[in-house]
């Protein structure tokens, strides 16, 4: 809730700003935008004991790829997709196994070392207010819904010389939204340079890796180039 409410108060407090009368008046044409990205993990997940997401996976990088299109003065119409992963490694053991007469410590119960890797796949409309600062400068506030593909792959290995005891992975498909705001600084080239924040949040079903019950959500920030500024 709190990425909304941010998002809302700075395009309220923007677009009531006098500068907005001052802006290009015209539409914006076709641009195209190519990013590298850095994600955090965000959230709950349930269904392992309600444990933070980032006990389980760590940041991870990525591209990103967005394609807009002026509708109105200030508003555009788009197409989002990008890929991005992490590992993380760590131990794991077995505490509910029965420790055996005589013994201290569970039979076969660990600490082995786990090894998580998580790969999304959003792919997501979005809608975009773009507004002109001074000079060079212009910021924008968007919103978008879509699909997120979720891979998650892990390993569970012998910590003795045994190697690989457990390799699965688990494939899940689900409704996504996000909100975003960014800066834009035109450079030479008809280039934008722009720089960006944006929360995705998952709602997620029960399937291979998240349960209904679960909050799966990933902080994005990104750096980019878009081109062309000028589209007239």
């Amino acid at each position: 809730m709190r990425p909304l409410l941010l998002v809302l108060a700075l395009f309220a407090a923007v677009a009531g700003s006098p500068a907005s009368a001052r802006a290009d008046a015209h539409t914006p044409g076709f641009q195209i935008q190519a990013d590298g990205l850095l994600f955090g993990p965000m959230g709950d997940v349930v269904s392992q004991r309600s444990v933070r997401m980032t006990d389980l996976f760590n940041q991870g990088g990525g591209f990103g790829i967005t394609a807009t299109i002026g509708v109105r003065q200030h508003w555009l119409l788009g197409l989002t997709g990008g890929t991005s992963a992490s590992t993380k490694e760590g131990t794991y053991s077995f505490t509910d196994l029965p420790v055996e007469p005589g013994r201290t410590a569970t039979l076969g119960g660990g600490p082995y070392t786990i090894r998580r890797k998580l790969m999304l796949l959003p792919v997501l409309a979005v809608v975009q207010y773009r507004h002109h600062l001074m000079g060079p400068l212009e910021w924008d506030a968007d919103g978008g819904f879509g699909i997120v593909s979720t891979t998650e792959n892990m390993q569970l290995r012998s910590r003795t010389g045994n190697g690989t005891l457990v390799n699965i992975s688990g494939y899940q498909r689900d409704p996504a939204w996000a909100l975003g705001t960014s800066l834009a600084w035109r450079v030479p080239g008809n280039f934008d340079v722009v720089g960006s924040a944006r929360y995705l949040g998952t709602l997620a079903g029960n399937g291979a890796i998240w349960v209904k019950n679960d909050d799966p959500g990933f902080a994005n920030w990104a750096l980019g180039l878009r081109y062309p500024h000028d589209t007239h």
